[in-house]
């Protein structure tokens, strides 16, 4: 055959050609299969660092709720500095002073033990020292919400209670402090009692011997996302 013919320097040259292209070729796919890769590994590098974002913002809000109730909260001194101005608030006074009166006058019927002390032919004086006894109840409740006294009973009630805040935190339900349905209450049994003795001192023992049950409380504060927390 010819020298240009199928064995010849032209098939030679064809044969090195296909074979160059046929490596070139490899090596374009073994570089398309490395850029896969490296862009899948840069997409699961991407949605990484957004996930870490999201993460570090949910934790920043939760720091400022944690140092919050830290410093605001746990803090037995920094609590009691916080509620104590409560006392000197005229709408709390009169909440707390309404609170205890009702408490004390449902607890017994005045109105009977008025009539069984008083003679029949005296009879029409029950309504007007009923009347008589509730005014007295409401103004000396009234009168001792709105003096030191009460500012002094508020601390100290604030101090024993403290640690009821604390495991109300915590998921607890024991102590003067109760949360239901997001309402967070306080016990004003020691109101009441000094309520009855200085109703005492002025000569209205008719509450004397009425056993305390369910002792009034207020609402401190109400939260729907307490439950939740």
């Amino acid at each position: 055959m010819p020298p240009d013919g199928p064995d010849g320097p032209d098939a030679s040259e064809l044969r090195s050609t296909v074979d160059e292209l046929r490596k070139e070729n490899e090596r374009l796919r073994e570089g398309e299969g490395i850029d896969r890769d490296q862009r899948r590994k840069r997409r699961r590098k991407s949605i990484a660092s957004w996930v870490l974002i999201v993460v570090a913002c949910i934790l920043a809000i939760l720091s400022v709720f944690v140092v919050f109730v830290r410093n605001e909260v746990l803090n037995t001194d920094t609590y009691v500095s916080t509620v104590t101005p409560l006392a000197s608030n005229p709408a709390i006074q009169a909440a707390v002073a309404k609170r205890v009166s009702d408490k004390i006058l449902t607890q017994v019927d005045v109105d009977q033990k008025v009539k069984r002390a008083l003679p029949p032919r005296a009879g029409f004086l029950v309504t007007p020292i009923t009347d008589a006894v509730d005014a007295a109840t409401n103004e000396i409740t009234l009168k001792l919400v709105e003096s030191p006294k009460f500012e002094k009973l508020w601390i100290a009630a604030n101090l024993r209670g403290h640690r009821q805040v604390v495991a109300l935190l915590t998921g607890s339900k024991e102590g003067a402090f109760q949360s239901s349905h997001g309402k967070v209450t306080v016990d004003l049994s020691q109101i009441e009692a000094t309520v009855r003795r200085d109703l005492d001192a002025r000569g209205i023992t008719v509450f004397n011997k009425v056993p305390k049950v369910n002792a009034p409380t207020i609402v401190l504060f109400q939260s729907t996302q307490l439950v939740r927390l």
